[in-house]
């Protein structure tokens, strides 16, 4: 039975969830396979790290985990010649920053190796995309999931982006200003 019932809906709501997929029975869930598992598992590690050090940048203006993620993000795929399967999984509000900085500095350290890019140049990259968002993290949770979005709330979003910038300027006290060019 894969109606959604009422409950279910509600459980979903309290959850936080942006939205829910719904396949019909002709649609299978295709098997993961045991790359799609160990995705899912770095997926988890990463979007959790991230997390924690964009609070703890935005707090204490100082970085301490972002190398080691920008690193780990490098060693797992950034040397890949072959596609990966970036799956749509549900973002609640809590993690979807999170979860785009991450597919974003996946892609980044991709594209970084296919181009040949120098290894400073790729961390810069991958780090700017671990932290491009990091404005949005201070958000008004109005001007993301709220009424339309108005004229003053582009407005809002770019002064809270401009901050982040500054604050990652200052966490970054020899790369910041490579890494803020990258992410402008």
């Amino acid at each position: 039975n894969s109606l959604l019932s009422l409950q279910a809906i509600e459980s979903i709501r309290n959850f936080g969830l942006i939205g829910v997929y719904v396949l019909e029975p002709a649609e299978p869930l295709p098997p993961l396979t045991q790359e799609d598992l160990e995705f899912e598992r770095f997926q988890i590690q990463a979007v959790s790290a991230i997390e924690e050090e964009q609070d703890r940048i935005l707090k204490t203006r100082k970085q301490n985990r972002t190398q080691s993620i920008a690193d780990m993000v490098i060693r797992n795929y950034g040397h890949l010649d072959e596609k990966i399967n970036f799956y749509q999984n549900l973002r609640s509000r809590e993690d979807y920053f999170s979860r785009h900085s991450l597919n974003v500095a996946i892609l980044c350290a991709m594209v970084t190796h296919v181009m040949n890019i120098r290894r400073e140049e790729q961390y810069h990259t991958v780090c700017a995309a671990i932290l491009h968002d990091m404005g949005k993290v201070k958000k008004h949770d109005d001007v993301y999931y709220g009424a339309p979005y108005t004229r003053e709330d582009m407005l809002r979003n770019c002064e809270t982006q401009e901050e982040a910038y500054g604050i990652i300027e200052e966490a970054f006290a020899t790369d910041g200003s490579g890494i803020r060019r990258i992410c402008q």
